[in-house]
């Protein structure tokens, strides 16, 4: 599937470009060079959805995520 652009989203505050907005915990984690065993999270107005390695999202232009180490 084309995408006529490309989409901005944020991770750690840091602006990453992807052309696929779908995108899974595990390509997310690549991108920003987050181990694996960290949790990702998805900032949504009032929330955090937290974004496990091998489910699927779609993303739009301009989303925040966040990771942190796992709790012990």
């Amino acid at each position: 599937m084309q995408h006529e652009h490309q989409i901005h989203i944020f991770i750690n505050k840091k602006k990453y470009e992807i052309h696929d907005p779908v995108q899974t915990g595990v390509s997310l984690k690549h991108l920003a060079g987050i181990p694996l065993n960290d949790v990702l999270f998805l900032q949504r107005p009032g929330e955090y959805e937290v974004i496990p390695n091998d489910i699927k999202i779609t993303l739009k232009n301009g989303e925040h995520l966040h990771s942190q180490p796992p709790a012990d």
